[in-house]
C-alpha cells in the first residue's frame, strides 16, 4: 500500500530510530562509562541522522522555500533551533576544559577531548566556539575540541544552507542534486577504502570526509520524502532493534570495509523509507516522541557533560567512575535524559520562543515550525 503523507504529518517511527540513534552515540562517546558497552559501527549514526536531517526539513520547509520562504530566513530558523542547546553544551565543554586546565596534568582525567586544549588554545577555542563556529586550524587539529560531537551540526549547516540556495533553482535542481549526491559518494568511498571504514568528519585533515557525508546523505534524504512511500507493515519497534543491530555491525578483524558503505547507500535509505510509513501503536507513540524530543539535546550536550560530571566525581569526591562501568553509564544515561526532559520544557522551547519573536521576520507559521522541526 502507498501512503500518501499530508503536510500536518508526524513520523514518529523517524522519531524512535533518532532517539536510538542519539543514545548510540552518547554510549559510543563515554566510554569511562560504559566500559566494554559498545555498538561498535555507531559511529555510522551520524550517516543516519543526516538522512532523517534532509527527509524532515523537506516535509517541513521545501514547500515553503520555493513559495517563498528567503534562504537567509530559512537559515534564521534553524539557528534558533540548534542553538540554545548547543550553547548550553558548549558552555558546560568550557566549565569542564576550564576545570581541567585548573587542575594540574597529574590529576587528568584521562579523556581525549579536554587534552585537546591547552592553556594557550583554551580562549581562541572558546571564543570560536560561542559563535557556533569550528576552531581555528591554526589553534586546533579538531573542529569543536570544547564539545566534539558539534562538528556534524556545523556540516548540517553547511547542507541547510546549500538546500536553502539550490530549493530555489527553477531548472536543472535534479542535476544539480544528483551531482552533488554522486560526488558526495565517490568521496565516501575513496576515504572508506583510505581509512579501512568511515568515522571521521571531526578533524580538519579529514574535513572533506565530513562534508561526503553530509553532501551523500542529507539530500537523499530530501529525495526519499519526494518519492512514495511503500508500507510493509513492520512493526516500528522492529525497526528500531534492527538499527541497533545495524550499528552492533561485523566483527573486527574481517578486513570488511565494504560494510559502511553498504549501511549508509543501501540499508539506512531503507530504514528511513520503512519508518516514514510505519507509526507506533498508540503506547508506545508518547516513548517515541520522546526519544525524538530527547535526541537532540542529548547529541548536543552528553560529551561535555560527561566530561564535566567525571571531572567533578574526581577531585570533588576522589572517586574513578569507571570502577562502575557500564552502571555508572546507564546512570548517567538516566539522568540525561532526565535532564533533557526538563531542559526542554524549562529552557530550549522558551530561549527558541523568545528568539523567534525577537527576529525581524518571525511569523506564527515559522514559530510553529521551529517548535516542531528536530
Amino acid at each position: 500500500m502507498v501512503e500518501q503523507i499530508g503536510p500536518k504529518r508526524f513520523f514518529n517511527t523517524l522519531d524512535g530510530l533518532r532517539g536510538v540513534a542519539a543514545v548510540a552515540i552518547l554510549i559510543r562517546h563515554c566510554p569511562y562509562l560504559f566500559g566494554n558497552l559498545r555498538l561498535p559501527d555507531s559511529q555510522l549514526s551520524v550517516d543516519l541522522f543526516f538522512v532523517l536531517s534532509g527527509f524532515v526539513l523537506a516535509h517541513a520547509y521545501g514547500r515553503r522555500l520555493q513559495t517563498g520562504l528567503s534562504t537567509v530566513e530559512f537559515m534564521k530558523i534553524r539557528l534558533i533551533r540548534l542553538y540554545p542547546l548547543y550553547g548550553l553544551g558548549t558552555l558546560v565543554g568550557i566549565a569542564a576544559v576550564g576545570m581541567s586546565l585548573i587542575v594540574a596534568r597529574s590529576q587528568s582525567l584521562g579523556n581525549h577531548d579536554a587534552l585537546t586544549v591547552t592553556a594557550r588554545t583554551f580562549g581562541p577555542d572558546a571564543m570560536m566556539a560561542l559563535f557556533m563556529l569550528p576552531a581555528l586550524p591554526m589553534v586546533s587539529p579538531v573542529l569543536y575540541p570544547l564539545n566534539q560531537p558539534a562538528w556534524s551540526l556545523f556540516f548540517e549547516l553547511i547542507g541547510n544552507a546549500a538546500y536553502g540556495v539550490i530549493s530555489k533553482l527553477k531548472t536543472f535542481l535534479g542535476l544539480v542534486v544528483g551531482a552533488i549526491i554522486l560526488c558526495s559518494a565517490v568521496g565516501i568511498i575513496y576515504y572508506d577504502f583510505k581509512l579501512g571504514g568511515i568515522g571521521d568528519g571531526f578533524s580538519w585533515n579529514y574535513a572533506v570526509e565530513g562534508l561526503s557525508r553530509i553532501g551523500f546523505s542529507f539530500p537523499l534524504g530530501i529525495v526519499l520524502y519526494k518519492v512514495p512511500r511503500v508500507n510493509l507493515n513492520i512493526p516500528p519497534f522492529v525497526l528500531c532493534v534492527l538499527l541497533v543491530l545495524i550499528l552492533v555491525g561485523l566483527p573486527k578483524g574481517t578486513g570488511l570495509n565494504i560494510y559502511p558503505l553498504f549501511c549508509i547507500f543501501v540499508l539506512f535509505p531503507l530504514l528511513v523509507t520503512l519508518a516514514a510509513a510505519a507509526e507506533p501503536s498508540e503506547n508506545l507513540r508518547s516513548i517515541f516522541s520522546f526519544l525524538g524530543m530527547a535526541s537532540y539535546g542529548i547529541y548536543a550536550t552528553h560529551k561535555p557533560v560527561e566530561e564535566f560530571v567525571i571531572g567533578a566525581a574526581l577531585r570533588v569526591l576522589h572517586l574513578r567512575l569507571d570502577q562502575f562501568a557500564p552502571f555508572s553509564g546507564l546512570i548517567f544515561l538516566a539522568a540525561i535524559l532526565t535532564a533533557i526532559g526538563l531542559i526542554d520544557t524549562y529552557f530550549d522551547r522558551p530561549v527558541r520562543r523568545w528568539l523567534t519573536q525577537k527576529s525581524n521576520r518571525a511569523t506564527p507559521e515559522s514559530s510553529a515550525a521551529v517548535e516542531a522541526v528536530g
